[in-house]
C-alpha cells in the first residue's frame, strides 16, 4: 500500500448529461463560429465581384453586386465606391444617396469627399439651401477641391447670395491655379472626382495636327 498525505479524493467523474450538454454547446459554437466565417466570406466575394465588374466597365453587374453586398455590411471604402459608380457611371441618385447615407450611418461623415459629391447631387435635384451645408463642409475639408468650389458657387447663385458667390468663384480659380490647371480643364473634373483630388492624373491634353506640324518645324529648326 502506498498513501499520500495528505490524502486525496478520487476523482469524480461528470455524469453523462452534464458531457452531453458540453459537447452540445461545444458544437453550437463551433457552428456558429463557421456561421459567420462562411457570411464574412459570402460578402467579402460579393464587394470584390463589384470591384471586378467595375474594372471592366460593367457598371450595371458592379451595382447589382453592391447593392446585395450593402444589405449584408457596411464597409465605408466599399459603400463609397458603390456611390460613385450609381451616381457618375449609372446617373441613379436615389441609389447614390442610400449608399452614401449608409456610408454616414457608419460614423464616417467626412468620409474621402463625399460631403461633396452629396451636395452635388441635392443641388442638382433642385435642393440647392440642402446641398449648401455639404458643399461648405467640402470646402473646410478639401479647400483646393475646385469641384467643391464650383458647386457651392452655383448652390449660392441660386440662393441669391451673389457676394457669396462670387468669393466661391475666386477661390475656384485660385485652387485651378493652385493646381495648374485651366478652365478648359474644368470638365474633366467635374466629371471625375477622383482627377479634383489627384490632378496629375488627368489625362494629356490632345496635340491637334497642327501642334504637331510646328513641333516638326521646330525640330528641324534646332
Amino acid at each position: 500500500w502506498y498513501w499520500t498525505w495528505p490524502p486525496q479524493a478520487p476523482p469524480r467523474r461528470s455524469s453523462p448529461g452534464t458531457e452531453r450538454r458540453f459537447r452540445l454547446a461545444a458544437g453550437a459554437a463551433a457552428l456558429a463560429a463557421l456561421g459567420i466565417g462562411c457570411y464574412n466570406f459570402y460578402a467579402a466575394c460579393l464587394a470584390w465581384s463589384g470591384i471586378r465588374d467595375y474594372s471592366r466597365k460593367n457598371y450595371s453587374g458592379a451595382e447589382e453586386y453592391w447593392q446585395r453586398y450593402s444589405a449584408l455590411q457596411s464597409d465605408p471604402y466599399t459603400l463609397y465606391r458603390a456611390g460613385n459608380n450609381a451616381w457618375f457611371r449609372l446617373r441613379r441618385p436615389d441609389r447614390a444617396l442610400a449608399y452614401y447615407s449608409q456610408l454616414r450611418d457608419t460614423g464616417n461623415e467626412d468620409y474621402a469627399n463625399s460631403n461633396g459629391i452629396i451636395g452635388q447631387i441635392l443641388l442638382v435635384a433642385g435642393n440647392a439651401a440642402g446641398s449648401l451645408p455639404f458643399l461648405c463642409r467640402e470646402t473646410e475639408l478639401f479647400p483646393l477641391s475646385v469641384n467643391a468650389w464650383y458647386y457651392r458657387s452655383r448652390a449660392e447663385l441660386q440662393l441669391g447670395r451673389r457676394n457669396e458667390a462670387a468669393a466661391s468663384q475666386q477661390k475656384m480659380r485660385d485652387a485651378l491655379q493652385q493646381k495648374h490647371l485651366s478652365l478648359e480643364q474644368l470638365p474633366l473634373l467635374l466629371g471625375n472626382p477622383d482627377y479634383d483630388l489627384n490632378h496629375y492624373l488627368l489625362p494629356a491634353p490632345a496635340v491637334t495636327p497642327r501642334e504637331q506640324r510646328h513641333e516638326r518645324l521646330s525640330d528641324v529648326s534646332d
